[in-house]
């Protein structure tokens, strides 16, 4: 598509992410339909739960880091 030309992008309104929500919208996935009504919900839907998860496991690993941690083998 002309629109996705180097010398059409924008920080703003034309950007990798821009290219991404376009993208999916063309797969016309109805799941995904309401998530894509703006990068604003597509961001609440999809993008913040998995940054949620991924800093719980920073966090985790950070502090076995910290303290360490022993597994012991029952059987």
């Amino acid at each position: 598509m002309p629109i996705w030309k180097p010398e059409n992008y924008s920080e703003e309104d034309n950007n990798c992410y821009s290219f991404v929500i376009t993208f999916l919208r063309l797969l016309q996935i109805k799941a995904l339909r309401s998530s894509l009504s703006g990068k604003t919900q597509f961001c609440k839907d999809y993008i913040v739960p998995r940054t949620k998860n991924a800093a719980k496991y920073i966090a985790l690993y950070r502090q076995v880091v910290k303290e360490g941690i022993t597994i012991i083998n029952t059987k």
